[in-house]
């Protein structure tokens, strides 16, 4: 398998770049080169092995790595892009029940409405 276009031009652009975290010739974890994957939205790059979980396929269109991911959900952040982020509060399930513009108590559950959890997450 192959990296795909995206990640083909995404990479020679990031290889110019001066102010990276790391180089996108050598996977985040293992330090080795090969074929590697790249985040959308940070300079690291990934054997589909290296990655936590490890990848079975290269990711199509927008790809998160587990870094990018685990800051996500330790600042309990959605990613914006996704359709489900777009998505208004549905107001029948439980954690928009809880919520005071539908009736609770402002108590709410720590989760998002059932319509709104991000994919990326």
């Amino acid at each position: 398998s192959s990296l795909s276009p995206d990640r083909s031009r995404r990479s020679a652009a990031m290889a110019d770049s001066s102010d990276s975290e790391a180089s996108v010739d050598e996977c985040f974890l293992c330090r080795d080169g090969g074929e590697l994957v790249l985040c959308d939205y940070c300079p690291k790059a990934f054997h589909r092995a290296c990655h936590i979980p490890p990848l079975l396929d290269i990711p199509r269109g927008k790809w998160r790595c587990c870094e990018c991911s685990a800051i996500l959900y330790k600042n309990k952040q959605r990613c914006g892009e996704c359709t489900e982020c777009a998505r208004t509060d549905c107001g029948k399930c439980p954690p928009c029940l809880g919520m005071k513009k539908f009736g609770g108590d402002g108590k709410r559950v720590k989760e998002p409405c059932v319509r709104r959890r991000c994919r990326d997450m």
